[in-house]
């Protein structure tokens, strides 16, 4: 779709000056630098392709960054479809009971809940709140390398959790 509004040019300039923001998201969606800016050159290159569906006066940083969590989903659902073979297709159509799943949902609760309050709420702000380890580490009074400590001890002891429970 091609167009030719008068503000193209200074979306283009507001694009590019968003380019860092994107490529700090991307990264921490995907953690592999070339792969990030792979995924921030895509988003520019959609984001330019559909330029006629943005509505001037909206957050054009919202936009970008919904693009930017749209192409990872494509991108890692292509990646898993070509690693699937015929076995594990088979299992991936396996469901589990409603129970189990209530099962396992229960026991990954069971599993937050006995970390160390510092370690689970440093964990939560990093994880679900999506926040900046140095927002977390500012919080807290301590180094960022205690934030990334916590948070990947806890990701372990969840990990661990879970595995310890499907075997």
């Amino acid at each position: 779709m091609t167009n030719a509004r008068p503000w193209t040019p200074i979306l283009a300039r507001q694009m590019m000056a968003l380019a860092p923001a994107l490529l700090k998201r991307a990264k921490r969606l995907v953690r592999n630098p070339s792969e990030a800016q792979d995924l921030v050159s895509d988003v520019l290159a959609r984001a330019w392709q559909f330029r006629g569906q943005f509505e001037p006066g909206t957050d054009l940083e919202r936009w970008l960054m919904t693009i930017l969590r749209n192409l990872r989903l494509d991108h890692h659902r292509r990646r898993t479809a070509l690693r699937r073979t015929p076995d594990s297709l088979s299992e991936a159509m396996h469901c589990l009971p409603e129970h189990d799943a209530q099962l396992e949902m229960r026991d990954a609760q069971r599993a937050l809940d006995a970390l160390p309050d510092t370690r689970r709420q440093m964990f939560l702000a990093a994880i679900v709140e999506e926040r900046e380890y140095q927002d977390i580490a500012a919080q807290f009074k301590v180094p960022v390398g205690t934030v990334r400590s916590n948070i990947n001890r806890a990701r372990a002891a969840l990990s661990q959790a879970c595995d310890r429970n499907l075997a």
